[in-house]
């Protein structure tokens, strides 16, 4: 994926995916293994907020005009936020959302309840995408400061 988070117009990538502005050659886009597939056949989106890793909403129209609505957000069900809310995350509002479905285990018991949980929502801005290796990297580094003989100390810039 690397030579694709590399090109100009790429806004997102993940283990198999990409999104980007920038039109591929076709010889790279296909169904069989290793190709690149197409997954809204040729439409395009019309606005997307992509901000994190497994965090982004985007819409389209599809072929019949009708709007569509898409999110990923880790912790919930895809497609469980509405394309307002992903906007309201960016805009730094948290959004609480239920889990109908979660699995607790208790290995005392070797039992696992099915319970009703919820889950508050943030975007976190602190971190940034590095382009030349493919890493996220945080925004407020590290700094390491080892003498010789002495134990190391951390610093903040």
């Amino acid at each position: 994926m690397l030579p694709y988070k590399l090109l100009p117009g790429t806004v997102y990538t993940d283990t198999d995916s990409v999104f980007t502005t920038d039109k591929l050659d076709t010889s790279l886009v296909g169904k069989e293994l290793g190709m690149m597939k197409n997954e809204l056949d040729g439409i395009v989106i019309e606005e997307g907020y992509f901000l994190g890793i497994k965090q982004y909403g985007y819409w389209y129209y599809d072929k019949d005009g009708n709007r569509v609505e898409k999110s990923v957000f880790a912790g919930v069900k895809r497609d469980s936020l509405t394309f307002n809310e992903i906007k309201s995350l960016y805009e730094g509002n948290e959004i609480t959302k239920e889990i109908p479905t979660r699995f607790y285990k208790n290995l005392e018991c070797l039992s696992i309840n099915i319970k009703s949980t919820k889950t508050t929502l943030n975007f976190n801005p602190d971190k940034s995408l590095d382009l030349k290796t493919g890493f996220y990297i945080p925004l407020k580094i590290l700094k390491f400061n080892f003498k010789k003989g002495s134990r190391g100390r951390v610093r903040y810039p």
